[in-house]
């Protein structure tokens, strides 16, 4: 199994969200995350992607669970996010 420490991923921080009627929360770099699951745990790119997906990005820890910023222009919201 992967030991990952509290503070492995500070450097894909980007900052806080905050939304009105919501409690704040930290925002991470989807890119950054996979970077460090890649140089700091020594996976794959692929073994990094997967990780990411299913146990951190899928994980639900309660009102504080963190978010992942994916950059993005205005065109490639419409083409990929939109309904």
């Amino acid at each position: 199994m992967l030991k990952l420490s509290d503070d492995m991923f500070d450097a894909a921080i980007e900052g806080v969200l905050v939304r009105c009627g919501q409690d704040p929360f930290i925002v991470y770099s989807e890119s950054k995350v996979i970077d460090i699951l890649v140089d700091v745990a020594g996976l794959s790119p692929d073994d990094a992607l997967e990780y990411f997906e299913f146990n951190i990005q899928g994980a639900w820890l309660g009102d504080g669970t963190p978010g992942f910023l994916y950059r993005a222009t205005a065109e490639e919201i419409e083409d990929e996010w939109s309904d």
